[in-house]
């Protein structure tokens, strides 16, 4: 097998179908699976994924989670169930745009052995009010473990593409079942130590954003994400160190917290964040648009 696409689902009736017919229309010179994991949803997403399932039986590999095994379990089930050479991911409330995605990433991976992790542009479509936003990557690819610890998750998660060798050089169950609340970003991290990371600048996929992501939410949804991706960096770091320095992973953490109070008009607590920042000019500005825009939506 050249390609397993793997999606995670739980309560998405809304948006699972167009996931994966945006799959499903994938155009590729190769077979490849879709394997769903359906982690006992509660509305219609299971009846949804069946038919799909019965409908295209030599393509389609669905597993119904009889108890919900959260995000983190789910995706590890899934990926585990991966028999591909490639694999690629897809959330079931996000689509692909691009029909030449998977063509385009497995000749990329062809041509590049050393290369274990691709990711692309994507759009982000806010589901309340229907605007697209278009983010465009920078041109960086290849040992990218510094980059990843200094500047955050900037690989868009259904976005990407796995090279399933260098995947079993990283022990997935002990980074995902250390109890961070992301499935992506550990991950990342620990392929960046064994692989080359490459970007297409191609725009392939639509992030959908709505009050139910991971990290979207209320306040004390966003502040427990903080504190897990700050959790992430302290478990790499133990183990690897990171060439911008433990000062560098503190300050973001203060701004994440500081960015967070806020866009939820907590400024009491933003203020006390902000009085143990030291910020270029250039950052300055960017805290102060924030919160005129936050403050007064401009």
């Amino acid at each position: 097998m050249k390609v397993s696409v793997f999606i995670t689902t739980y309560n998405q009736e809304k948006y699972i179908a167009e996931a994966i017919e945006s799959v499903l229309a994938q155009r590729c010179h190769f077979d490849f699976e879709i394997i769903i994991g359906e982690d006992c949803s509660q509305d219609k997403t299971p009846a949804i994924c069946q038919k799909y399932a019965e409908e295209y039986p030599d393509k389609i590999r669905l597993f119904c989670h009889p108890v919900n095994l959260g995000l983190v379990e789910n995706y590890h089930f899934c990926l585990s169930a991966c028999r591909g050479e490639y694999i690629a991911y897809l959330g079931g409330d996000d689509f692909w745009i691009d029909r030449f995605k998977l063509q385009k990433q497995a000749h990329f991976f062809d041509a590049n052995s050393d290369y274990g992790l691709l990711h692309t542009g994507y759009g982000e479509l806010t589901n309340e009010t229907g605007r697209v936003r278009f983010r465009k990557r920078k041109a960086v690819s290849g040992w990218l473990y510094d980059r990843l610890m200094r500047r955050g998750n900037f690989v868009a998660a259904s976005s990407v593409f796995i090279r399933a060798d260098f995947l079993k050089q990283v022990n997935v169950p002990e980074i995902l079942g250390r109890g961070f609340l992301v499935e992506d970003y550990p991950l990342w991290l620990a392929l960046s130590r064994v692989c080359k990371i490459g970007v297409l600048l191609d725009t392939t996929t639509m992030y959908r954003l709505h009050g139910k992501n991971v990290s979207r939410g209320s306040l004390k949804k966003r502040l427990d994400m903080v504190k897990t991706m700050f959790d992430i960096l302290q478990f790499y770091y133990d183990r690897y160190g990171a060439s911008c320095g433990y000062d560098r992973l503190k300050y973001r953490k203060n701004l994440d917290y500081m960015t967070a109070f806020v866009e939820y008009k907590d400024y009491e607590k933003a203020r006390q964040y902000f009085s143990q920042l030291s910020f270029s000019e250039k950052m300055r500005h960017r805290i102060i648009t924030l919160f005129l825009k936050a403050r007064f939506g401009i």
